[in-house]
């Protein structure tokens, strides 16, 4: 049913559905009000049902339960043909010619990302960056002109997933609180002691990739207050201040150059597999390896910093 729809039509009944107001539909649009009434009445002819309900005296509408069994494929035929268009910015010969997003968290941007930006923009000037900072989890669908450095394997039919560090959740103090609180042998002494973690939006009692940790606590568990913060860099500050415990990675506590000492190291998280996610079809173009060796050179000179030697990668475009 959906493939008698015209693009048009696709595009403005999807605005309708976000607007849920005829006439605000047609500002955001810029048609006529008319217009768009006449699209949405063909649409809802050529599916046979309709779409929205609409009050007569308001002029606001829902969405009808049909309604709601069609919007998520027209949002997923808008987003492919969004992400098909971007391809026209890349050159299909140059490979640092075009318009390239990498998004991550703002930890794995700051330190491993940031310090190389001017360079690359410098030595190529055909070539438009954009970062996205995302914190709230590590798991993204990247479109097609956008690199994703995070974690979570999944859908590997449509994304290529390149190893790029594997880190490991541990304890952090500040002389101030350590000073300020009996020594730590155990894990039974963090009993009455704050822990600052990140807090994930999608979470329930989980806390994200750092929840591996936490269960090793056993029972005390419920005698630790948890200081969830919605922020990296929030954390390195409280955690600085000696307001708590940070949960964090090593290589992140040493690129920050965070004044925290490791305390309890023999406990430690679960390994993190951390990955640079890239659509196939951008990994296929010479834009798209260009970008993932420089984001793995990043990666190399970052490490380099603090004495650690990465998993070896072998760059995709010849270096010539």
């Amino acid at each position: 049913m959906i493939d008698k729809i015209n693009f048009q039509e696709l595009q403005n009944i999807y605005a309708l559905s976000k607007c849920l107001n005829m006439q605000s539909a047609a500002n955001v649009l810029k048609i006529p009000k008319s217009t768009l009434q006449k699209h949405l009445e063909s649409v809802e002819k050529k599916l046979g049902s309709k779409l929205f309900d609409r009050s007569q005296k308001s002029g606001e509408m829902t969405i009808t339960s049909f309604g709601k069994g069609i919007f998520p494929k027209v949002q997923n035929i808008l987003w492919i043909a969004g992400s098909l268009s971007v391809m026209d910015t890349f050159s299909k010969n140059a490979p640092n010619v075009g318009e390239i997003s990498i998004m991550s968290t703002q930890t794995i941007l700051e330190n491993y990302i940031c310090p190389y930006v001017k360079e690359l923009l410098t030595k190529n000037p055909g070539l438009t960056l954009s970062l996205s900072q995302k914190d709230e989890n590590y798991y993204s669908q990247p479109t097609l002109n956008q690199v994703f450095i995070g974690c979570w394997e999944d859908n590997t039919e449509t994304y290529e997933y390149l190893p790029f560090h594997t880190y490991t959740q541990k304890l952090w103090a500040s002389q101030e609180y350590i000073n300020e609180h009996p020594p730590l042998k155990d894990i039974k002494d963090l009993k009455g002691h704050t822990l600052i973690c990140l807090k994930s939006i999608n979470e329930n009692e989980n806390i994200s990739t750092q929840d591996s940790l936490f269960r090793q606590f056993g029972p005390i568990r419920s005698e630790l207050r948890l200081l969830k913060v919605a922020g990296p860099r929030t954390t390195d500050v409280l955690a600085e201040a000696g307001t708590g415990i940070l949960v964090g990675a090593p290589e992140s506590v040493k690129l920050c150059r965070l004044n925290l000492l490791p305390i309890l190291e023999h406990i430690s998280g679960e390994t993190v597999d951390i990955y640079v996610k890239i659509h196939r079809n951008l990994f296929q173009l010479p834009i798209g390896k260009f970008i993932v060796d420089w984001i793995f050179k990043c990666r190399d000179m970052s490490l380099a910093r603090i004495n650690i030697t990465p998993e070896k990668y072998t760059p995709l475009l010849s270096e010539d």
